[in-house]
């Protein structure tokens, strides 16, 4: 298939997902102009303060602190075994 297939074959599928789209696009918008009541109005119901649950409150930042403790450690291990070992004053 040439390039110019390709582009024809997408541009026609293209096309009829448009014209599939279109009237229900079309329906909304007369819907929305004729002013439609509704039959029951529904009671605005007030947001209610949620307490975030024990896992989000206790495990979270349990793990961030063990998370950090980890990368201090790794950094600390690090310097006595690596660096600590390069630079040896020899007497």
């Amino acid at each position: 298939m040439s390039k110019s297939r390709r582009r024809i074959v997408v541009l026609l599928l293209v096309a009829i997902a448009l014209l599939a789209v279109a009237p229900a696009a079309l329906a909304v918008v007369d819907a929305v102009a004729q002013g439609d009541v509704p039959a029951i109005q529904a009671p605005d119901n007030e947001p209610v303060e949620v307490t975030p649950s024990w896992t989000y409150r206790y495990l979270v930042p349990t793990f961030l602190v063990l998370g950090v403790l980890a990368v201090v450690g790794t950094v600390v291990q690090y310097f006595i075994k690596v660096v600590g070992k390069r630079y040896r004053v020899v007497q």
